[in-house]
Order: structure tokens, then sequence, then C-alpha cells
């Protein structure tokens, strides 16, 4: 997988570059350097941190619903997605919408105003990883 960049606001300059994702690792800044890994992902938890330890877990993903810690009981959703917009809570109503995303720009709030622009990506990032590792 080549790398994602994400930017801070509309534009891709690299200035601008908050993060670097790689397909494992959310790094801080432009570069891959191993000092600089924020997050570890491996397609169901995020970790803080380079490694995969299960006392490192921060959040458990289903594909729907994002949950504090290891374990997906409701009692700890976070967020609910439905592939354009992050719910704060288990439900998804559009009072609680927090995210809008369009594929390359994630808004804040309901709709997908330039001026509410807050992060641009030049490819794919699993939602826990934007999310969660986006809150620094």
């Amino acid at each position: 997988m080549s790398q994602v960049h994400i930017y801070h606001g509309a534009y891709t300059y690299s200035s601008e570059i908050l993060c670097t994702w790689d397909g494992k690792h959310l790094y801080k800044g432009p570069y891959t350097y191993s000092s600089e890994i924020l997050y570890t992902w491996d397609g169901k938890h995020l970790y803080k941190g380079p490694y995969a330890y299960s006392s490192e877990i921060l959040c458990t993903w289903d594909g729907k619903h994002l949950y504090r810690g290891p374990y997906t009981y409701s009692s700890e959703i976070l967020y609910t997605w439905d592939g354009k917009h992050l719910y704060r809570g288990s439900y998804a109503y559009s009072s609680e919408i927090l995210y809008t995303w369009d594929g390359k720009h994630l808004y804040r709030g309901p709709y997908a105003y330039s001026s509410e622009i807050l992060f641009t990506l030049d490819g794919a990032v699993p939602v826990p990883v934007l999310v969660v590792g986006l809150q620094l």
C-alpha cells in the first residue's frame, strides 16, 4: 500500500501534512520514522503506539460502531458510522452528526461546506484511525 498523507485544512500543501498512514501505522508528520508512530491498526483494534499489545487498545471497530477499549459492549459505543456521517453515540440521529466525509475531505458537522473542511486526504484511511488518530 502506498502512503496516504492527511493534511490540515482544504489543500494538499506539503507544509500542511499532519500525519502519514502506511496501512498499519499512523505517523506524526510527513515521514514514516518508527519514532513517529502514533497508532497501530490491525483491522479491528486501534492501539496507542507502535505495537499491537492488548494493554494498548484504545478502541474496537465493527464496521459501524467504534467502541472504547477492547470489547464491543453497547455501553462502550463512542461513535456510529453510516458511510458518510460520524455520529456521537450509538444512534444515527441527525442532531448527533459530528463529521461528514466525502471521500477526500472531512468536514465538521452535518454539511460539506468548504468553510468546514478539517482535513484533506490523498487516499483511504480507516474510519477509526481517522477519527481517533486526528484528535491529537
